[in-house]
């Protein structure tokens, strides 16, 4: 069994009220989804033989937000979800760009810049800040902005800078780098994150004994996820923290779990085959293999190409990258989202929902399609004007919502 070790959700908040299960849940829940085999299958367990991981250097950019000076940590805060992963390499490979669910949260939630997701060489994204590497030119950022709410801003920590306020988001740029945030004070965020990279503030893993320990167990591959559970919302026996990941070389896919447990919780090897007894991953899988390490415990599984296609089919609808704009006018009583950039989106395929209540028919003679220059007008039907507005993409098997922008009326 390989693995890497080391000496001695928008903002998420917005997309976590709004999405459910946007970042924070879906690491665990849907990493690994897939339909059950038949009745009577087990769990094959060996040993597994799979690449190893790289060093966590995403690390680097995650500033610790306990740390921060309190007028600067306006958004960020502690508990990371992340998702990080190298676009570009998987882009030709058996796990594609987008190779799991939480990546499609990730595409959604996306302003569009010019360039596909699935170009960039480098993807982090936090739910707060997105730092996205590689393919990145300044002209053609601008030139994807242009004509959309974004405006030219004044420069933060040596980025060019766009910002809009409909749904507050800002924009760094500076060749071969773009910096994406959104929140209530994304500008900052920014600038927060970059200086974090440059050692002007602690990075988290320095500051969260949890998130250390997690992340140096599961390391880089080329797609990898993480979530951190606040104590108010684990049960008695839930881990503290769950990190998947996913690689692959010629021959199989490996797919990663490593869970942490609290002091308190006694880490079996029977504990964890009573977790994966009825995952479809984990039977699907030709082999299992699990280490005990403290309150670690570390799953590989390897899958045959052909078993990881069908584990993964719902993940290859691809999720939109669109820049949407939001504006709400009290005289016609109406909100209309404006698709200023990106990805065209079949309207069927969009989903509306009213302070957590779904709209089940909310467009006013909406197009079939919506493109760049469209809008789509929604009726506010006597509803709260406190309220928000919250825009979803659904999978053409229904299987998986997307939460693309959440916008407040008040």
């Amino acid at each position: 069994m390989s693995r890497w070790t080391t000496d001695p959700p928008l903002g998420r908040r917005d997309l976590l009220a709004a999405g459910g299960t946007a970042l924070a849940g879906v690491a665990s829940s849907l990493a690994g989804c897939s339909a059950l085999p038949p009745l009577g299958e087990r769990v094959q367990y060996g040993r597994v033989d799979a690449p190893e991981p790289a060093a966590p250097m995403y690390r680097e950019w995650l500033p610790a937000p306990s740390a921060l000076p309190d007028d600067a940590s306006s958004t960020l805060q502690d508990g990371y979800g992340l998702t990080t992963s190298t676009p570009s390499k998987l882009r030709e490979s058996v796990l594609g760009a987008r190779p799991t669910l939480p990546g499609a949260f990730v595409t959604g939630t996306l302003d569009y810049f010019g360039v596909g997701v699935e170009n960039y060489d480098f993807l982090l994204y936090t739910g707060d800040v997105a730092v996205l590497e590689g393919t990145v030119d300044l002209d053609v950022v601008a030139a994807a902005l242009e004509g959309t709410g974004y405006e030219r801003a004044d420069s933060v920590a040596g980025y060019d800078l766009f910002t809009r306020s409909d749904v507050p988001r800002a924009v760094g740029v500076r060749d071969g780098r773009l910096l994406f945030s959104r929140g209530t004070a994304p500008t900052t965020d920014i600038r927060i994150v970059e200086e974090t990279r440059r050692g002007e503030y602690p990075p988290y893993h320095e500051r969260n004994a949890a998130f250390e320990t997690l992340s140096s167990a599961v390391g880089a591959r080329p797609w990898t996820s993480f979530s951190l559970r606040h104590p108010s919302a684990r049960e008695d026996g839930d881990p503290i923290g769950v990190g998947d990941s996913l690689d692959y070389d010629d021959d199989s896919v490996y797919s990663y779990h490593v869970l942490l447990y609290p002091d308190d919780v006694d880490v079996t090897e029977r504990r964890i085959k009573q977790r994966l007894a009825e995952w479809g991953r984990a039977l699907a899988s030709l082999s299992v293999d699990i280490e005990i390490d403290g309150q670690l415990a570390i799953v590989e599984m390897q899958l045959s190409h052909e078993r990881y296609e069908q584990d993964v089919a719902v993940s290859r609808d691809p999720v939109p990258q669109i820049t949407w704009g939001a504006e709400f006018d009290l005289g016609t009583d109406r909100v209309t989202f404006r698709h200023e950039a990106g990805d065209p989106v079949e309207t069927d395929r969009l989903e509306v929902r009213w302070d957590g209540e779904v709209d089940q028919s909310p467009f006013a003679d909406p197009p079939e399609r919506v493109e760049p220059g469209d809008s789509l007008t929604i009726p506010r039907k006597g509803r709260s004007s406190r309220g928000s507005v919250f825009l979803s993409y659904r999978s053409a098997d229904e299987k998986l919502l997307t939460p693309l922008l959440n916008y407040g009326l008040a």
